[in-house]
């Protein structure tokens, strides 16, 4: 399983912010850095606390294979990336919107 560290994750988001060119890989790393800093805030921290990281799996996987494509993600790959997000926000009773920025 392949996890970005907090690191990479803010270096994405970084490239990403804003893009016109690559709006969703935008989205996606915006929401993955969200994700990262509520970890961080309800828990040990990222790097500590495996359940997020294993929900946010498959959109760190996309971002990751996207970004050494040099391509943009597609609008169904940032929906099924954030679908366990969203529903592991859920289960830890937080509002995944509110959390996501979506």
């Amino acid at each position: 399983m392949m996890v970005l560290n907090e690191w990479e994750v803010e270096e994405m988001e970084r490239r990403y912010y804003g893009s016109d060119i690559e709006p969703n890989m935008a989205r996606a790393t915006r929401a993955l850095a969200r994700f990262v800093t509520w970890t961080n805030d309800h828990s040990d921290g990222w790097p500590y606390w495996p359940k997020p990281s294993r929900a946010a799996r498959r959109l760190m996987e996309d971002i990751y294979r996207a970004h050494m494509d040099c391509r943009d993600l597609t609008p169904r790959e940032v929906t099924m990336g954030l679908r366990s997000v969203k529903a592991f926000l859920t289960r830890q009773g937080a509002d995944a919107a509110s959390v996501l920025g979506a």
